[in-house]
């Protein structure tokens, strides 16, 4: 392998097997000749039949390799939360499959980098948050810019509100 990863786990039974990370996980089964992508995200996200929708921007993975080295079970944790993947060799394809399932679903969390309160009003407030966009409360009520139509998608950023008028704010949004 000729690339620097993020995360990178190595399976105990199949040591040609192993899992590599940056913005997405990759797995390969022939000591990195070729990396299939095992997990995507992004704002049009349209699956490949052999991933599963995660969330992006692995950090760390645990793989608990199983006894045949092809059916192993990969936890990942990422900016969003944590995810368990499964491997299942389809002996009918001769293709890995894999599929993920959220386990901080009952999780709610941001990071902001930013954050303003009108000098005005205590319910206008607004912050710009890690991959969860730019969050404003009007009239004691919270929406992101999804939601609302203010701001896009992705990483909030900075924000300011306009001192002499109150209900207006700024931002920015973060970008790769």
């Amino acid at each position: 392998l000729s690339a620097t990863f993020d995360v990178f786990e190595v399976n105990d039974v199949s040591p040609s097997t192993m899992y590599v990370g940056l913005g997405t996980l990759g797995v390969t089964h022939n000591f990195g000749q070729t990396i299939q992508c095992i997990s995507e995200y992004n704002d049009n996200y349209n699956p490949p039949s052999t991933a599963s929708w995660t969330h992006a921007d692995p950090r760390d993975v645990y793989l608990n390799s199983s006894l045949d080295g092809k059916s192993d079970e990969i936890w990942m944790a990422n900016d969003g939360g944590v995810s368990q993947g499964t491997t299942i060799y389809n002996t009918s394809t001769n293709q890995y499959e894999y599929s993920w399932v959220n386990k901080t679903t009952d999780i709610i969390f941001s990071e902001f980098f930013d954050m303003e309160v009108s000098n005005n009003s205590e319910d206008f407030i607004c912050g710009g948050a890690q991959d969860n966009n730019t969050f404003w409360r009007i009239d004691n009520t919270w929406k992101n810019g999804v939601e609302s139509d203010i701001a896009g998608s992705g990483d909030g950023g900075s924000v300011i509100i306009d001192q002499k008028c109150p209900n207006r704010g700024f931002f920015r949004v973060n970008s790769d």
